[in-house]
């Protein structure tokens, strides 16, 4: 498969995303991912946070790969919602 251009970001309707928006949302991004550019990541963060989730982003070095240090991220972020 060959992608030209960033994927658009598509949403459910505004009244669905604001019934979850209760919930807290991680975000984990390569900054170097050749696949799906980090502003698609960044863009996002916005979107929830319009939506009123409590939004985090952790970018790491690295591309399209889920990396030990974003693994690390995601297991402290997991620990602080308890």
């Amino acid at each position: 498969m060959v992608m030209i251009g960033q994927p658009e970001i598509v949403w459910p309707s505004e009244e669905t995303v604001r019934l979850a928006n209760h919930l807290n949302v991680l975000i984990a991004h390569g900054k170097a991912d050749e696949i799906i550019d980090i502003s698609i990541a960044r863009r996002s963060r916005e979107q929830y946070k319009k939506f009123g989730f409590s939004v985090s982003l952790f970018e790491f070095e690295g591309g399209h790969v889920i990396s030990a240090e974003a693994l690390k991220e995601v297991e402290k972020w997991i620990k602080e919602q308890e």
